[in-house]
């Protein structure tokens, strides 16, 4: 993982496949024992969960 912050899904089917493919990551970084791999992937998977909740969901009112 870089740390560069990666570009957030544009429909909400990418963001979903974008949010599994990150906590699968860090699943892969766990077994390996890199914790700041783990933590990356894992605030990516935050950001595209907010991003699917915040920006392309349904309005919220």
């Amino acid at each position: 993982m870089t740390l560069n912050p990666q570009p957030l899904a544009t429909t909400l089917a990418i963001s979903f496949i974008w949010r599994k493919a990150y906590v699968l990551t860090a699943l892969e970084y766990r077994k390996a024992g890199n914790r700041k791999g783990k933590r990356l992937a894992l605030h990516n998977s935050f950001a595209e969960k907010m991003n699917s909740r915040e920006l392309l969901g349904p309005a919220p009112f």
